[in-house]
Order: structure tokens, then sequence, then C-alpha cells
């Protein structure tokens, strides 16, 4: 598994060892790790919270309006 780090994400996807590969924690800190990692994770999470609002709000329009 010596390849480029964009690559080894692609090559740990087809490996059939699972136990080499780590979980989504660890992938989670490699990302945190890199230059601006805390600055993805922390617009991700904030994407998913305005989509989960978003949502939130869509349901309240769909029971008033029974569409």
């Amino acid at each position: 598994m010596g390849t480029d780090p964009p690559f080894d994400i692609t090559e740990r996807s087809t490996v059939t060892r699972a136990r080499g590969t780590g979980g989504l924690d660890q992938a989670l800190r490699t990302l945190r790790d890199q230059p601006f990692g805390a600055l993805v994770l922390g617009i991700t999470a904030g994407g998913l919270i305005i989509y989960g609002i978003y949502l939130f709000v869509l349901s309240y329009y769909h029971k008033i309006f029974n569409t």
C-alpha cells in the first residue's frame, strides 16, 4: 500500500482485508489532521445541520398544505 494519499482511499476500498484499513474514526482523524481538515469537517457539519433544519421546515409545510 505505498501509493499517494488520494489513491490510498480507492486502493483501500478494493482491498479484501478489511482489518488493516481502519474505521470511520480513523478516517475522520486523518481528515482532521490535514491542513484544512478541521475547516472541511466544520463546513460538512454545518451543512448537515442546515439540511436537517430544511427537512423540518419542509415537513411542517407539508402538513399544512397537505401536498
